[in-house]
């Protein structure tokens, strides 16, 4: 049963190859086998090319941006810098303790809108909600005199908001006054 499956896939093999026949003699299975694998072959190579369109990111860096400088002085607070700014902006504010006191703080509050600074020198809980106004980090106490204390928060709360200058006591029946450098605004 071998020899004729062997013979028809000779013959097969001679047909595909033209019948090759060397010399005008007749070829055996083995001589056809041979005959072909001599045979000098073409390989057809097919090139197949991606092109990979390269997408603009989707991501942005947020660059810190200056939001200016806030002086503590002993009667208040000062602040030269830019009164607007857009939501989710990380700004960079610049804080110097002017007073001779060392118990200084700095803080960025979201407060209600129609809020004046006269409003926060009575009591900036009065005008803001105490915990989800408040932006993190702030500067404690212990702001060393003269020194610039630079404080970057991202604000990602559209309305009005200010810098506040706060004493801090070891006294909890003693209360200073907070003072609002400024108010700026955050759109959105």
């Amino acid at each position: 049963m071998r020899l004729p499956i062997v013979m028809l896939i000779a013959a097969l093999v001679v047909s595909a190859c033209g019948g090759v026949i060397t010399n005008g003699e007749p070829t055996t299975t083995q001589s056809v086998l041979a005959s072909v694998a001599a045979q000098p072959t073409t390989s057809t190579t097919t090139l197949v090319t991606t092109t990979t369109q390269l997408q603009e990111s989707t991501s942005t860096t947020i660059a810190p941006i200056l939001g200016g400088i806030t002086v503590r002085h002993n009667d208040g607070c000062s602040y030269e810098g830019p009164t607007e700014f857009d939501v989710n902006s990380a700004v960079t504010f610049t804080f110097i303790n002017a007073t001779e006191g060392l118990d200084i703080g700095f803080a960025v509050r979201k407060v209600d809108e129609g809020t004046s600074t006269e409003d926060i020198f009575e009591g900036v809980f009065a005008v803001s909600d105490e915990e989800e106004d408040r932006y993190s980090p702030y500067l404690n106490s212990e702001r060393t005199r003269g020194i610039e204390h630079p404080l970057t928060v991202t604000l990602n709360r559209v309305g009005l908001h200010a810098l506040i200058c706060f004493q801090l006591s070891d006294d909890p029946n003693e209360v200073f006054p907070e003072h609002a450098s400024t108010l700026f605004t955050v759109n959105g």
